[in-house]
């Protein structure tokens, strides 16, 4: 790669006494030196930089560190099903985005999912993927009040495709999480997202029993279940409104939790003052910047790092509701996602699993979240960029701009983050990491990657990089043998 052609295409920036680098339209990141950023950004015109930049980046080539091969197009094959085991729940939480008490707003309300169905959805799932990796994501309503199709689910996966990698996930209230259930999702390594708004009063406001108590207390009962029988598991925090944020942030935080927390809002509250809502993230990330407390930002940020160094290129960033996974209802009806089926979004119906399947609507509406937006073109994040709800961005047009520029700063700050990251650190955090990256590969990629850094002079490798670990290895010490 020759300089001009890196110049060009090379988005740099700067955080406090720490300069990187960003490939234009991948996703590969890279520290620099001062001098070099001075020169990129126009405050330098130090000429011997340049051939000493090039051996760099051809060291970096040779290595696998720069790739600029032109990638091949996306196939969007079919690799997870979320299967909505039941439209009924045992709480009426206020903000539920699939209408009052998990009825996604329509006559099926208190449906179950049957064994037959689920068993047409699994071999849908398995008949219709090119991929060897499949995901199930166990939804509701709340779905351990179906327990036993969900059951069903686990053992047929794996007895009639024990050929497939299977990933289990169980989105739940966590109020009915009891030693038994905490042991099957243990022993089918299934993992759970549990729902946890604050401190009881809080919590007790949004999100109450059918008959109006406080679930706060069965909660915290169903995640101190999950830690003892070791299932992974992460809090998700719905907040509702910006001045109980410390709040809720503290309280979650003296629960000593093992599982990680992610916050986030509730719909309504992000549309009625986004601004409030991008300030807010942007303070919490900010303080992990001031402190580099990297144990916190893999606790409570880890999508940032997710986002920017362990996926795939674009448009794999985008979601992948109608794209790569798809949702189905109780009753077999297929949907993008559980929003679409939630708002009742006929053009996001794609038939129904015991009856037919439009393939044609489908591919219209894949290809349709594919496109790129016109602002998006010419933006050096486009690779990163998740771009925000596939329904609402095809319904708008176009993303705000205050999301866009909240986002370029989100990405440079998990970047200058990540140049802080020790493999102990990862190691002890293994539920971000261990879906792409072998322990060991990890530690060997550590040490390759301290050793090339010393013989660097301008541009020096992250130790994260979008590609598994093992793969670096295996590419990178071939290299040097």
């Amino acid at each position: 790669m020759k300089f001009s052609e890196f110049q060009k295409n090379t988005h740099v920036f700067k955080i406090y006494d720490r300069c990187f680098a960003i490939i234009k339209y991948t996703k590969q990141s890279f520290e620099i030196s001062e001098k070099l950023y001075d020169f990129l950004n126009g405050s330098s015109d130090d000429l011997s930089l340049l051939s000493q930049t090039e051996d760099d980046l051809l060291v970096l080539q040779k290595y696998g560190y720069i790739d600029l091969s032109p990638s091949e197009k996306t196939v969007n094959s079919l690799d997870c099903l979320s299967l909505s085991l039941i439209s009924d729940c045992n709480l009426a939480c206020s903000y539920c985005s699939v209408g009052p008490s998990g009825s996604y707003n329509s006559d099926y309300n208190g449906t179950k999912m049957s064994i037959e169905t689920a068993r047409k959805c699994v071999d849908f799932l398995a008949q219709n993927s090119r991929t060897n990796k499949l995901e199930i994501i166990f939804f509701g309503g709340e779905p351990l009040l179906n327990m036993e199709t969900m059951l069903y689910v686990l053992d047929y996966c794996t007895s009639k495709y024990s050929d497939k990698e299977w990933i289990f996930k169980l989105i739940t209230n966590g109020t009915l999480i009891d030693d038994d259930i905490s042991g099957i999702l243990s022993k089918h390594r299934v993992s759970v997202t549990v729902s946890l708004t604050g401190p009881g009063h809080i919590h007790g406001r949004d999100r109450v029993t059918r008959d109006g108590k406080n679930s706060y207390d069965h909660v915290i009962s169903g995640l101190r279940n999950l830690e003892k029988h070791g299932v992974d598991f992460v809090v998700k925090a719905i907040m509702t409104n910006l001045e109980e944020s410390a709040e809720i942030k503290d309280h979650l935080k003296s629960l000593n939790l093992k599982g990680r927390i992610h916050v986030t809002f509730e719909h309504s509250l992000v549309g009625d003052n986004e601004i409030g809502v991008i300030q807010l993230m942007k303070k919490g990330v900010q303080e992990c910047l001031e402190k580099v407390s990297i144990t916190k930002v893999l606790k409570e940020f880890p999508h940032g790092l997710d986002t920017v160094l362990m996926g795939e290129s674009a448009p794999d960033a985008v979601c992948h509701a109608g794209r790569s996974s798809l949702f189905v209802g109780s009753t077999g009806d297929i949907y993008s996602c559980h929003i679409s089926a939630g708002a009742n979004a006929r053009e996001y119906l794609f038939g129904n699993i015991n009856r037919y399947f439009n393939e044609e609507g489908f591919d219209r509406v894949k290809s349709g979240f594919d496109l790129t937006l016109p602002q998006c073109k010419s933006c050096w994040a486009n690779a990163i960029c998740e771009k925000g709800c596939n329904l609402q961005r095809q319904r708008l047009g176009k993303i705000p701009e205050h999301w866009c520029d909240w986002f370029r700063w989100y990405i440079e700050s998990s970047v200058y983050m990540s140049a802080h990251l020790d493999v102990d650190v990862i190691l002890k955090s293994a539920s971000i990491v261990s879906s792409s990256y072998e322990r060991e590969s990890l530690k060997t990629l550590f040490y390759l990657n301290r050793h090339l850094r010393n013989s660097l002079k301008h541009i020096f490798p992250m130790f994260l990089y979008p590609i598994s670990a093992s793969k670096q290895v295996e590419n990178r010490v071939s290299v040097s043998s």
